[in-house]
């Protein structure tokens, strides 16, 4: 990611910091502090796969030919077409990895995992985190009373293997991901105004997105504060996540949320966009040999 968007992203989070309200509470540990309550939201929104027709290869459902049914049930079935022919996005075959037993707060390499092999590369989280992902020791507070660390834009920040790691950041995953692909693949940051921007663009034509929004989409709210290296300070937000957009509809954006057992899980369109947005409107994707995509 260039210097200008990296700018641009953390502008957009300054501006969220500065303005959430006052005194909000400090996180630690990925800002997961209750990871039940977590968990619970994750899988309050959850949606099961069988329920929708996935596909890859067009971007609308599957729509069924009723033409023998009784007026009744055509009217019915009309009715369901439309709906159907709402729904948009749908990416088949996104392979689902589970973060909370190995990497409780290694969203970001999981998802990035996840994503690679969805293109056909042979790797595993583990070998990914230990091989690519680049980390820093946690923020320390020194002798004067002041925490200093290292940025999220640069290394992820404390363990994700442990419950106490807080994360990285876009440019961190770019320069990861960059060192993992095989010949003939690209990876990029998509500056993208929003996840709807998104689905049009990529998951619409079968191409997944790794995006930075919040633990269940809840509202984001600023964390620890320390300073980096550069003398200037840095605010960690609240509660930070990656995962992988894989379609949407009119009311939902559709994901591979690896804090979810679930392969899909659904969040509203409103929460999703505002997490999207506290995050700095991050988003990362994959370009394979061939591709079309510009």
């Amino acid at each position: 990611m260039g210097r200008r968007k990296r700018k641009k992203h953390a502008a957009a989070i300054l501006t969220f910091i500065a303005a959430a309200a006052a005194g909000t509470a400090f996180c630690l540990s990925h800002c997961i502090l209750d990871m039940p309550a977590v968990i619970e939201t994750v899988e309050r929104f959850n949606t099961d796969a069988d329920h929708y027709d996935y596909s890859s290869d067009e971007s609308d459902c599957q729509i069924n030919n009723y033409s023998d049914a009784s007026a009744d049930e055509a009217e019915k079935h009309s009715a369901a077409r439309e709906n159907n022919e709402q729904r948009k996005c749908y990416i088949k075959n996104v392979p689902h990895l589970y973060q909370l037993d190995d990497f409780p707060t290694g969203c970001e390499s999981v998802a990035a995992v996840s994503l690679m092999q969805f293109y056909g590369i042979n790797i595993s989280a583990a070998e990914f985190i230990g091989s690519c992902l680049p980390t820093a020791d946690y923020p320390r507070t020194a002798d004067d009373g002041i925490m200093y660390g290292e940025s999220p834009w640069e290394y992820f920040i404390g363990d994700p293997e442990s419950s106490s790691g807080y994360g990285c950041y876009s440019t961190v995953i770019l320069r990861a991901v960059q060192k993992a692909l095989p010949e003939g693949y690209f990876v990029r940051a998509e500056d993208a105004a929003s996840i709807d921007e998104l689905t049009k663009k990529y998951t619409s034509k079968g191409n997944p997105v790794l995006v930075w929004a919040t633990i269940g989409m809840k509202k984001a709210y600023p964390g620890k504060s320390w300073i980096l290296p550069d003398g200037n300070e840095f605010t960690f937000i609240c509660p930070e996540h990656a995962l992988l957009l894989i379609g949407a509809d009119d009311n939902c954006f559709y994901f591979s949320d690896s804090m979810s057992e679930d392969k899909v899980t659904s969040y509203p369109r409103a929460d999703c966009e505002d997490a999207f947005a506290s995050m700095g409107s991050q988003a990362i994707v994959i370009i394979p040999p061939n591709n079309d995509n510009p």
